[in-house]
């Protein structure tokens, strides 16, 4: 009974590193607004995770919340990564801010909408 009590919590030990690891996550949201014909993007990145991205991009010590270079160059690197396209062609974004709400960046970016999204017929 020993025995297993210690090899239960040997196992409960060396699952706590595991336990701690945070997910790596975005949510972008992009919308059609009829009323001003555009296409608009919210992005909303865990500050952690941007700041994860932005040491792996070779930045020693990147602070979000009170380095605007920081957060411009997370911005800059969503950017680059972030597409959509339109008949084949990358629709072009303009960026329109960024801010801080809660633990997460928020990036804002807006392009003249291709029109609004149609439905593709499924199969059943």
């Amino acid at each position: 009974m020993i025995r297993w009590l210690l090899a239960l919590l040997a196992a409960l030990v060396l699952a706590l590193p595991a336990s701690a690891h945070q997910q790596k996550t975005a949510i972008s949201i992009v919308s059609h607004n009829a009323r001003t014909g555009m296409l608009e993007v919210v992005h909303r990145v865990p500050l952690h995770d941007a700041e994860h991205a932005l040491k792996r991009r070779g930045i020693a010590a990147p602070d979000i919340i009170g380095d605007i270079p920081s957060r411009r160059e997370f911005v800059r690197y969503i950017a680059e990564r972030f597409t959509v396209t339109h008949a084949g062609e990358p629709v072009a974004f303009t960026l329109l801010g960024s801010e801080i709400d809660g633990g997460s960046l928020v990036i804002y970016q807006e392009a003249p909408s291709p029109g609004p999204a149609r439905a593709s017929p499924c199969a059943r």
